[in-house]
C-alpha cells in the first residue's frame, strides 16, 4: 500500500526538537564499550525499567514486557528529568550497549505517526527515513487499526484521507499496544518481509500530546525503509568543491537556503526528506570530511548532523562538544560566529575528521556558521518562527605544509602562524621552539626550498644567536645525511656530516629518522656545539618532515636551556652572573638549580647554599622556607634562620607589604611564582624594588620553598618582546610564555587603535577571547572598591562599574595586589583564585598584567591562564587517564605525567600500588610507569606499557633514561603493542624526572595517537 500524503504532526519543526528531549532519547557519545555515563552532580540516577533488554535476550521476559516497561518508564522520566543534563544522562544510558535499554538486537525505535523513523537507538542515520508502508501497516493493524481504515489512507479522495488520518490519530492517542509480524504474507496488505516483527506500544509526549509509536524487538535495517526520490537542489558549490573559506561560505549559505525551503512547506515529511538529502554521501551535500550540521537556537539541540548522527543528532550540544585540543566548548564559538554578522562568520577549532580513522583530531578545522531565521505556516494555519544555525567546515592539510612525507603514514599539521607567530629573537622555551618550527614549516611550503634557504640563513626572523632553522636530508646516519640549510656555517650546505654525532646512545640523525618514520614530527635530544661558546651543550630539538625538491628531509630548530639537571653547573648558573645581568630568565634558572640541590639533599644542602659562592654573591643569594613560613636556609649572612618570614615583615619592618597575601600559600599552590616587593639593598644602601622567585620542591616527602631575587635599579629596563616578534591568539594559548606575548599584543592594540575600539575587539573578536582566555582591563587603584572595570568579556555588564572588595582564598584584595605590583614594576605576574568561565568554578589563576594609559588614566591590562598541572590544581576530574584516553594530545599527556609525578614525589615507590589500582592513573590503554633513574630498571608498570623489552631497546637504542636525567622532562617515541587494539602502533611518551627518598625516579606515560576513537 502507498500513502498519498503524509499524516499530519501538529507541531512545528522546533517542537520536534523539544520532543526529542521530552522523550528523553538524546544520543550518547561515540565511545568505547567501557564508557560510563556521567551522572550530573547532585542528581539521583533514574530507575531502570522494570523489564530490561538483557532479560529479553536471556529469555526470562518477553519483547512485549520490555516494550510496555520502557513505555511506562519514558512517561515518568519525561516528567522527572528537569534539566538538559539529566536528559543527556538518561539518553546516554538508553544508547549504551549493555544498559537496561539495549542488549544486542534488543533496543527501541521511535516512529512519528506518519511512519517515519524519529529515533533509532542503534543507528541515528535512519532518522527521517520512511518505514516500508507494508511494515507500518502491519504495525498499525497490530495496534487496532482496521484494514478498512488503512485502505482509506490510500484513497484518491483528500477528504477521505483526512478523515482516516483523524481516526488514526485518535486511536493512537489512546496509547494502544500490540504485536506485529510482517515476516509472513499479510492478507490484504502485502508479501512477507524478513526480520520485520516485534511489539509496538504508543505513548503521548507529555509536552505536546503527540502520539509516538515505540517499537521493541525489531532490528530495523536498510531493507526495512523506503528509497525515496529526494530533490537535492542544485547548489553552485558542492561539498566536494569546498577547498577554502570562500567556497565554504558559499556552501553553507546554499545549504541553509535549501533546508529552509523544505521547512517552509510546513510539512514535517519535507523536513525529513531534507535531512536525507543532506546526509546522502552520493549527493552534493556530503563528501569525505565536509558535511553539514543544523542547530536549533531555541533548544540548542542538533536537529541534523551529517557525519555523526549517532553522537549528536537530537542531542543538546552544550554539555559535551569541546575543542579536543583546547578543551573549550564549541557551542559558544559556533553561536558567536553565526551571529557575528547577517552573513555569519568563520571559526577555527580542533575536531575529529570523519574521513580519517587514523587522525588524532589535532588537525585544525576551519568552520563557517550562519544563522537563518524565518517563519513556517503549519497545515493547521498556525505560524511558528524558525531560528536555526547551519554550519560546515574543512580541514587544513597539505596546503598548510601539514602532510608528512613518505614512510610516516601519519598526517600531521601545524597550528600555523595565524594562531602563533614567533621570531628567533623571542624564543625562550621549548614550547616557543615548537611554534617557531611550525612557522618555519609553513614558510617553507609557501615560498619553496630556495627562498626558504635564503631566508633561514639571512633573515633575523629565522636566525638570532643560537636559535636558527636547519634542514637536513632524512637519513639513518649523519654520515649519509646531506645538509641543505645550516645557518651557523652555510659552507657545510651540500655536504654530509662526515660521521655520527653525539647523542644519548644513538646518532641523533638515526633517532630523527626513526621518529619521523613513526609520526612525522617530534622531539630529539642530544649534545651539540653551542654556536656562541663553542662548548658541547645539551640541546632539545623539534623536527618535522618536509619534502626538499623531491627528497625526504627534516626541518627543525633547537634550544640550549639553562636550569636543567645537566646545565646547572657553576660556570653558567651562579649568583655572580645573576648579580651582573639580572633578568626573569636568569633568576628562574638560578632558583631551579638551587631547588634541584635541595630536592636531592634536603636540609643537608644548607652548607653549600650558605657557603658556596655559586649560590651567594653580593646581594644575590638563595633561601629556603618550610610551609609554615619559617626560614630554614639563607645565603644572606646577616639573616637568622628560624621563625622569620624572610624580607616580608618581622620585628624590624612590621608593615606587611603584601597586604595580607599568603605568599607561602601562593608558592605552595602554583609551584613557581614570581614575587615583587621592596627590600634594603646592602650594595646601594637603599630600599629598592626587588623581583623574587619561589619554587616549591619536595625533598624526602617534605615540601619546601626555595627562592632568590634581584634588585631593580632606577635605570633597569626589562627586555620586552614586541607583538611583531611573538604574537598569539586566544585559541592557541596553553602556557605562561604565550600569555605574556598575548598581553603585549593587547597593549599594542590599545596603543594603536585606542580604548574604544580595543574594548569592542576584546569583547567580540575571537583573536582576543576564547573560552577561559580573554583580555581584562581595570583602573589601577588600591582596592576593588575604587577600581573601575574597563574590559571584562565574561560579563560586559560589569564594565563601567567597580567590583567591590575582591579578597580571594590567598587573603588579599586582587586590586590591591595589582596596584602594589605595578607600583614596583611596569609589568609582572600575579597569582590568585578566580572564577573560571569555562567551568564556573573558583580556581587558581596565573595572570600577566602590564600598566597602560587608558584614555588618560592609569590602567592594568592583563590576561590569565588556569593551568591544570600545578601542585594546587592537579584535580582528578580534570587530569585523569580517561580524559587523556579520550583526548590523546601531547599537552594533556604532559599534564597527566606532571600530576602523577607529584604523587610519586611525596611517597616514592610506595605510589606504585595507587598508580596501578586507581582508575585515575590506569585506564584502558593509558597507564603510568616508574623507572629507577640510577639503574634504568623499570620498577612498576612496564609489562603492559610497551616497555617489556626494556630500555633502551624499546626506543631504537636511544638511552631515554640518560636523556630524561639530562633534560628533566622529555618526549620519546616507540612502536608498542596497543593492548586495546592488539596492534603494534606508534606511541608518544612523556618522561619526568623526580627526586624521592629512594633516589631519582622517572615517571612516564604514553598515548597511541593513531588509533584512538575520539569523542568529537
Amino acid at each position: 500500500m502507498k500513502y498519498q500524503r503524509s499524516l499530519l504532526l501538529k507541531s512545528s519543526f522546533q517542537a520536534i526538537c523539544v520532543l526529542a528531549l521530552s522523550t528523553v532519547f538524546s544520543v550518547a557519545h561515540r565511545a568505547s564499550a567501557q564508557e560510563v555515563c556521567a551522572l550530573p552532580a547532585g542528581e539521583t540516577a533514574p530507575a531502570a525499567p522494570r523489564v530490561t533488554a538483557q532479560e529479553v535476550v536471556d529469555g526470562s521476559a518477553s519483547v512485549k514486557d520490555f516494550a510496555l516497561a520502557v513505555r511506562d518508564r519514558y512517561k515518568t522520566v519525561a516528567q522527572e528529568a528537569k534539566t538538559v543534563e539529566m536528559v543527556a544522562y538518561h539518553g546516554c544510558i538508553v544508547r549504551q550497549e549493555g544498559s537496561p535499554y539495549r542488549s544486542g538486537s534488543t533496543y527501541v525505535v521511535l516512529l512519528t505517526p506518519d511512519g517515519r523513523v524519529f529515533v533509532h537507538a542503534k543507528a541515528m542515520a535512519f532518522s527521517g527515513r520512511q518505514l516500508n508502508p507494508l511494515i507500518y501497516a502491519q504495525i498499525l493493524a497490530g495496534l487496532g487499526i482496521s484494514l478498512a481504515d488503512l485502505a482509506k489512507l490510500a484513497s484518491p479522495d483528500p477528504a477521505t484521507v483526512d478523515q482516516a488520518t483523524a481516526a488514526l490519530l485518535s486511536t493512537l492517542s489512546q496509547e494502544p499496544e500490540g504485536a506485529f509480524d510482517a515476516t509472513a504474507p499479510i492478507p490484504g496488505l502485502g508479501p512477507a518481509i524478513p526480520g520485520a516483527s516485534g511489539h509496538a506500544a504508543v505513548y503521548l509526549s507529555s509536552n505536546f500530546q503527540t502520539p509516538i509509536v515505540l517499537l521493541a524487538g525489531f532490528d530495523l535495517n536498510e531493507s526495512h525503509v523506503t528509497q525515496e526520490a529526494v530533490d537535492f537542489g542544485d547548489p553552485v558549490i558542492t561539498a566536494k568543491e569546498v577547498v577554502d573559506r570562500e567556497t565554504l561560505k558559499t556552501f553553507v549559505t546554499e545549504a541553509g537556503k535549501f533546508f529552509l525551503a523544505y521547512l517552509q512547506t510546513g510539512d514535517f515529511a519535507a523536513g525529513s526528506r531534507a535531512r536525507i538529502a543532506l546526509r546522502d554521501p552520493n549527493g552534493p551535500w556530503r563528501h569525505g570530511s565536509v558535511y553539514l550540521y543544523v542547530l536549533d537556537r531555541t533548544s540548542n539541540v542538533i536537529i541534523f548532523h551529517g557525519a555523526f548522527p549517532d553522537t549528536y543528532e537530537l542531542k543538546p550540544l552544550v554539555p559535551t562538544v569541546r575543542d579536543v585540543v583546547t578543551g573549550e566548548l564549541v557551542l559558544p564559538q559556533v553561536i558567536a560566529a553565526a551571529t557575528s554578522s547577517p552573513e555569519g562568520g568563520f571559526i577555527e577549532y580542533y575536531f575529529d575528521d570523519p574521513s580519517d580513522d587514523t587522525d588524532s583530531a589535532n588537525i585544525p578545522k576551519v568552520g563557517y556558521a550562519r544563522e537563518f531565521t524565518s517563519s513556517v505556516q503549519r497545515e493547521d494555519g498556525v505560524v511558528v518562527p524558525v531560528n536555526m544555525i547551519v554550519g560546515s567546515g574543512f580541514y587544513r592539510r597539505a596546503t598548510d605544509g601539514g602532510v608528512s612525507g613518505p614512510g610516516s603514514g601519519v598526517v600531521t599539521t601545524s597550528r600555523g602562524c595565524g594562531s602563533e607567530s614567533i621570531a628567533a629573537s623571542a624564543v625562550k622555551t621549548r614550547e616557543d621552539i615548537e611554534a617557531f618550527v611550525e612557522c618555519a614549516e609553513e614558510y617553507f611550503y609557501e615560498l619553496g626550498p630556495d627562498e626558504a634557504r635564503r631566508a633561514f640563513n639571512e633573515d633575523e626572523r629565522w636566525h638570532h644567536g643560537s636559535t636558527y632553522v636547519f634542514v637536513d636530508e632524512l637519513s639513518p646516519s649523519g654520515a649519509t645525511s646531506t645538509s641543505y640549510v645550516y645557518p651557523p656555517d652555510p659552507s657545510r650546505e651540500g655536504t654530509t656530516w662526515d660521521g655520527p654525532l653525539e647523542g644519548f646512545g644513538t646518532d641523533p640523525f638515526a633517532e630523527t629518522y626513526r621518529i619521523l618514520n613513526l609520526l612525522g614530527s617530534g622531539w630529539t635530544y642530544g649534545n651539540f656545539e653551542h654556536p656562541d661558546t663553542g662548548a658541547m651543550r645539551p640541546k632539545a630539538t623539534y623536527v618535522v618532515e618536509v619534502d626538499w625538491k623531491g627528497e625526504r628531509a627534516m626541518l627543525g630548530a633547537g634550544i640550549y636551556e639553562s636550569g636543567l639537571p645537566s646545565t646547572c653547573d657553576s660556570s653558567s648558573v651562579n649568583a655572580a652572573a645573576l648579580e651582573t645581568d639580572p633578568s626573569p630568565e636568569a633568576l628562574q634558572a638560578f632558583v631551579r638549580c638551587a631547588g634541584m640541590l635541595v630536592e636531592s639533599e634536603g636540609y643537608f644542602a644548607k652548607n653549600a647554599l650558605e657557603t658556596d659562592p655559586q649560590w651567594a654573591a653580593g646581594a644575590s643569594y638563595v633561601f629556603a622556607m618550610d610551609m609554615m613560613g619559617n626560614q630554614v636556609i639563607t645565603g644572606n649572612g646577616v639573616r637568622v634562620n628560624g621563625n622569620a618570614p624572610h624580607e616580608w615583615g618581622g620585628a624590624s619592618t612590621p608593615t606587611d607589604q603584601f597586604g595580607g597575601r599568603d605568599i607561602v600559600g601562593v608558592g605552595d599552590t602554583f609551584g613557581e611564582t614570581f614575587i615583587y616587593y621592596r627590600a634594603f639593598n646592602p650594595a646601594s644602601g637603599m630600599v629598592q624594588p626587588k623581583v623574587g622567585m619561589l619554587k616549591r620542591v619536595v625533598s624526602r616527602g617534605l615540601p619546601l620553598l626555595v627562592g632568590s631575587g634581584y634588585y631593580l635599579s632606577p635605570d633597569h629596563m626589562a627586555e620586552q618582546t614586541s607583538c611583531a616578534d611573538h604574537s598569539v591568539s586566544a585559541g592557541a594559548i596553553s602556557n605562561q610564555g604565550q600569555i605574556q606575548a598575548f598581553v603585549q599584543c593587547a597593549v599594542e592594540y590599545v596603543q594603536q587603535y585606542g580604548p574604544a575600539e580595543a574594548r569592542r575587539a576584546f569583547n567580540e573578536d575571537e583573536r582576543w577571547k576564547l573560552g577561559q582566555i580573554y583580555v581584562f582591563a581595570d583602573a589601577i587603584a588600591q582596592s576593588g572598591e575604587d577600581s573601575l572595570t574597563y574590559v571584562f568579556p565574561p560579563d560586559p555588564s560589569r564594565e563601567g562599574s567597580v567590583w567591590g572588595t575582591s579578597v580571594d582564598s590567598f587573603g588579599s584584595d586582587f586590586y590591591f595586589e595589582v596596584h602594589r605590583l605595578l607600583s614596583l614594576v611596569d609589568s609582572g605576574w600575579t597569582y590568585y583564585a578566580f572564577t573560571n568561565p569555562a567551568t564556573s568554578l573558583v580556581q587558581p589563576k596565573i595572570s600577566y598584567v602590564k600598566e597602560i594609559d587608558w584614555g588618560g588614566t592609569r590602567a592594568a591590562l592583563g590576561a590569565g591562564l588556569y593551568a591544570p598541572d600545578l601542585p594546587g590544581t592537579c584535580e582528578a576530574q580534570a587530569v585523569n587517564a580517561a580524559v587523556l584516553r579520550e583526548n590523546p594530545d601531547e599537552e594533556k599527556l604532559r599534564q597527566f605525567v606532571r600530576c602523577a609525578a607529584q604523587t610519586v614525589e611525596a611517597t616514592g615507590y610506595f605510589a606504585g600500588p595507587v598508580l596501578a589500582s586507581d582508575p585515575r592513573w590506569n585506564h584502558d590503554s593509558i597507564g603510568t610507569v616508574l623507572i629507577d633513574a640510577t639503574t634504568g630498571q623499570v620498577k612498576f608498570g612496564g609489562q603492559d606499557s610497551g616497555l617489556s623489552m626494556g630500555i633502551p631497546a624499546a626506543f631504537g637504542g636511544q638511552d631515554i633514561v640518560a636523556a630524561a636525567k639530562s633534560f628533566g622532562e622529555i618526549y620519546a617515541y616507540s612502536d608498542s603493542l596497543n593492548p586495546v587494539t592488539g596492534d603494534v602502533e606508534p606511541k608518544i611518551w612523556f618522561f619526568k624526572l623526580v627526586m624521592t627518598s629512594q633516589g631519582p625516579v622517572l615517571v612516564a606515560s604514553g598515548i597511541y595517537p593513531t588509533s584512538v576513537v575520539l569523542l568529537g
